[in-house]
């Protein structure tokens, strides 16, 4: 029997829609979203590729003691691209300072993964101050006082993106493909619901497209290594969680203690079992990281001794998101050829490829990865 198309003009069960709008100067309105809770507010920031409803299910976990609230970066989800086409990623600082101008939000602390970690130091960098207290999990930041200059010319990330693909028939054939390839395959499955409900929308064509299509992302990624904040961390006036996964071949301890060197009150963590992926793959793992690193208090200052904490989080009891149907298989590989397409994915998603810009890891690396 041939599977069934989804019915028509029915919306998709994980689908958000935007609470409301943020107005930018001289850039695209920014949509956010209200995920719940009470308490103080919240800002959680996505990953490049991504939007902010992959999120939710983390922020889900974290209602109890925040008002939770995100934002779909310009070019990504629901909120358009700027205008003049500049995705440097000064812009994505510049949403997320809207959104807490906005919404009169008074010192929020504030979340973010990979791409979204580094606007939330570029936002603090621009306005000390702005922010209680920051979590990034493996911000993208290149750990030079000179930024590199945008590129689409052999970057692997933005090569990557151009090979992505952009359509599919329907729901359904989006996670069935996505389920049974690295790295999506590896995504909490209400995180995969998110994705595909809220990173597609209806073509008119017929079955669904990306909402940031690859020539978008590939831009993104051109900028990954073109901004200043790693030259401006001593800007930051809030306290800092740098985490990281155990298992990432992105930013990992290394970097994250290039990072602390340059931030005043800052805490690093490894979550153990975890890639780069970590807020995606287990989301109540990194909430309970994050709600132990807020409840902890503030790290030590610049100078005194910086806690390392490996330990895995108690996992908060939470509702379950809609889950993906079907089963979740893994390609039949050997074990060398897995890591290498866990590596080359990971990267070419989210913007981790530090070791690829320091020469360690070889064009031959991103050869062996398949349309996603």
């Amino acid at each position: 029997m041939e599977a069934q198309e989804d019915p028509p003009d029915v919306p998709p069960p994980g689908q958000l829609s935007p609470t409301g709008w943020v107005e930018i100067p001289g850039g695209p309105p920014v949509a956010f979203y209200e995920l719940g809770g009470s308490g103080p507010p919240l800002v959680v920031v996505h990953a490049t590729g991504f939007c902010a409803a992959v999120l939710a299910p983390m922020a889900e976990r974290l209602t109890a003691s925040f008002r939770c609230l995100a934002v779909d970066q310009r070019g990504h989800g629901a909120s358009g691209p700027p205008p003049d086409g500049d995705f440097s990623w000064s812009g994505f600082a510049a949403d997320v300072l809207a959104l807490v101008d906005g919404l009169g939000l008074e010192r929020p602390v504030a979340f973010g993964h990979s791409c979204g970690g580094a606007a939330l130091l570029l936002a603090e960098e621009e306005r000390p101050g702005t922010f209680a207290g920051l979590y990034c999990y493996e911000p993208v930041v290149y750990p030079a006082d000179v930024p590199l200059a945008p590129s689409l010319d052999g970057n692997p990330l933005s090569d990557g993106a151009l090979r992505r693909r952009r359509h599919f028939r329907d729901r359904r054939a989006a996670l069935d493909n996505f389920s049974s390839k690295a790295p999506f395959d590896r995504l909490d499955p209400a995180v995969l619901v998110a994705y595909v409900d809220n990173g597609f929308a209806p073509d008119p064509g017929g079955g669904i497209r990306l909402r940031c299509p690859p020539e978008r992302e590939a831009q993104v990624y051109a900028h990954g290594f073109a901004h200043d904040a790693y030259a401006h961390l001593d800007r930051v006036r809030c306290p800092v969680t740098l985490a990281c996964g155990e298992h990432t071949d992105a930013f990992g301890p290394s970097f994250l203690t290039l990072f602390a060197a340059r931030l005043g009150s800052v805490e690093q963590v490894v979550l153990p079992g975890l890639g780069h992926f970590g807020p995606l793959e287990d989301p109540s793992a990194v909430a309970g990281s994050l709600s132990s690193s807020l409840a902890a208090g503030p790290p030590p200052p610049r100078g005194g001794r910086r806690r390392w904490r490996s330990r895995r989080p108690a996992r908060p009891t939470t509702t379950p998101w809609p889950r993906a149907t079907g089963p979740r298989t893994r390609p039949n590989n050997s074990a060398t050829s897995s890591r290498l397409r866990r590596r080359s994915a990971d990267h070419r998603l989210c913007g981790g490829f530090p070791k690829c810009a320091r020469g360690t890891i070889g064009p031959r690396s991103w050869a062996d990865t398949s349309e996603s």
